[in-house]
């Protein structure tokens, strides 16, 4: 053992020179990491050939039963242009904050527009016309309503027939597509480009199809009232041919500016008349509120095809504490319509109690009352609406199972996106007391 003790006889190196050794060790070297990272890059292929999924666009269009997209307008999804009707109101404007800081969470293309009815006499002291969201428009017109008539819904067609045609939707090009939302709706975060290109490049396919989600209960009430309105405004219309769209819905500007037309004029010969009011129904009972969902029905009547939840289930669009507008359940839904009061956790949530409390303005303190429960408590807690809460529906309290954990989820995250989109725009506005 002691005569070879510092010795290699026959070793790789024995009577290389220094400097040669050097540059054979780099060189091995040099072919180990090589060989390493080509060992490695071929691992990390094979497992994410394994594992990696379609992009979520792709997921969703394999879902509803499509391989691919249709080839449609390639440019649909980036000319897209959002737009939701709202009152110069502090009820709208809270709600307008919410829809623009999800549109802008979500990274929605194209732009936002805000259709605001506002009289002369409101414009003199209406104090947001600009403060609600950084690159949202706001088309200002006047009201729909007519002297005698208190139906603010009159605004929304109105409102969309004035942008149309005095505002800046007249300069768009007939094939872009433009999505109606209402303001009292908000976008997820994640994966909304990618479906909303899906549903863009279909609605700029074809002149007279539009998509929207079918609330079903239009027809039904139409159907109790033994079709009287439809035979009154089209006695030749065929009663198949009629569908309860209402939000999301997504058109061409050239239908939409045809539409409009129509869907006021219907709906204002509707609640001018109180006969025909009277005859407004959901299928359950009298509904005089839906008269301008007809108005649209009656309207869209015989020329305006809509595909629905049916073919796209990503219009589905759940109204907590419901978990379903059309029928379809979907576990991550493009929209949330934050229409209904609910209690969660024994706190109360509903829009309604921000009607004549402005959750904007900085003196008011809303921070406890607007702060949703923990979300870790959902699992513990209930779910419920009081008799009155909704039209039609007596107390109740949703289940413990695994459906009624679903719509606690998503009544949480309305919620919540209220909560969040409320403490961002007051952290940004109220430093100064205002």
């Amino acid at each position: 053992m002691q005569e070879g003790k510092g010795k290699t006889p026959g070793g790789f190196f024995h009577g290389i020179s220094p400097e040669r050794t050097k540059h054979v060790i780099v060189l091995v070297l040099l072919v180990v990491v090589l060989t390493d990272v080509a060992i490695f890059s071929w691992f990390r292929t094979a497992r994410e050939a394994d594992t990696v999924r379609p992009p979520a666009r792709l997921r969703r269009l394999m879902r509803w039963g499509i391989d691919k997209p249709a080839a449609g307008n390639a440019n649909a999804v980036s000319s897209l242009v959002t737009v939701f009707s709202a009152e110069c109101s502090t009820y709208h404007d809270w709600q307008a904050v919410v829809l623009y800081d999800s549109w802008k969470a979500a990274k929605v293309p194209g732009k936002l527009v805000r259709i605001l009815a506002c009289s002369q006499e409101q414009r003199k002291t209406y104090a947001r016309m600009n403060s609600i969201g950084d690159g949202m428009e706001t088309h200002v017109h006047e009201k729909g309503e007519v002297a005698g008539i208190n139906y603010s819904p009159l605004n929304k067609p109105w409102g969309i027939k004035s942008w149309l045609t005095d505002g800046e939707g007249a300069k768009l090009p007939n094939n872009t597509v433009i999505l109606i939302v209402d303001p009292d709706m908000s976008f997820r975060t994640h994966g909304v480009p990618g479906d909303l290109a899906a549903l863009a490049e279909r609605a700029s396919l074809l002149e007279g199809v539009a998509l929207g989600l079918d609330y079903q209960y239009t027809v039904a009430g139409m159907r109790a009232q033994k079709w009287a309105l439809p035979r009154h405004f089209n006695a030749s219309t065929n009663v198949k041919d009629l569908q309860s769209i209402g939000p999301p819905i997504l058109m061409r500007k050239d239908s939409l500016k045809r539409l409009a037309h129509g869907w006021y004029d219907i709906t204002l010969q509707i609640v001018s008349n109180q006969t025909q009011w009277n005859m407004v129904h959901d299928g359950q009972q009298f509904a005089p509120w839906i008269a301008e969902m007809y108005g649209y029905t009656l309207a869209a009547a015989g020329w305006l095809r809509h595909e629905t939840q049916a073919q796209w289930a990503e219009l589905e669009a759940p109204q907590p504490p419901f978990a379903s507008t059309g029928g379809r359940y979907l576990p991550d839904p493009l929209l949330i319509h934050y229409s209904h009061p609910f209690q969660l956790c024994g706190q109360n949530f509903g829009k309604y109690q921000y009607k004549y409390l402005d959750p904007l303005k900085c003196s008011n303190d809303v921070t406890e009352k607007l702060r949703p429960p923990a979300y870790k408590d959902l699992h513990a807690c209930k779910l419920c609406i009081d008799g009155g809460d909704v039209i039609g529906f007596k107390s109740r309290c949703f289940g413990s199972d695994a459906g009624g954990a679903y719509i606690k989820q998503v009544s949480w995250e309305a919620w919540a996106r209220v909560a969040r989109a409320v403490f961002d725009w007051r952290s940004r506005h109220c430093f100064g007391g205002v």
